[in-house]
């Protein structure tokens, strides 16, 4: 084995092993997540046209939705939804979100799971 995980002091490693490499690492989101389902209204394209939508869980980072029209990844979209009492430093209520899509996923239902990267925020009360 004269690959990187000589290098990296691993050479006791079994590849056949499908055990926690990481050891007692936990893994932690940096940000907490709000999940939902929380009713929201997206925008994206050109058109504009608005879509309710499902918003499965959102953070203050990004967002993940479900929608019948799959925006294109790196197209930005605006998300108007009424957020809980605890998101928004502590404020929660009506807040549009611009956010660019990084991932989009087709489902056996026939819609899309979209993630999104949230680059403002703004409080709509």
């Amino acid at each position: 084995m004269t690959n990187s995980f000589l290098r990296l002091g691993l050479h006791d490693l079994d590849l056949n092993d499908t055990g926690d490499i990481h050891g007692a690492y936990k893994y932690r989101r940096l940000v907490p997540r709000h999940v939902g389902p929380f009713l929201a209204v997206v925008t994206s394209g050109v058109s504009a046209f608005p879509e309710e939508v499902v918003v499965r869980d959102f953070s203050e980072r990004g967002l993940y939705f479900w929608t019948d029209e799959a925006p294109p990844i790196g197209g930005d979209v605006q998300v108007k939804m009424d957020t809980p009492p605890a998101a928004n430093y502590g404020g929660g209520g009506p807040a549009q979100y611009r956010a660019t899509v990084i991932r989009v996923e087709e489902s056996s239902r026939g819609q899309f799971g979209v993630a999104a990267v949230i680059k403002s925020c703004k409080h709509l009360s």
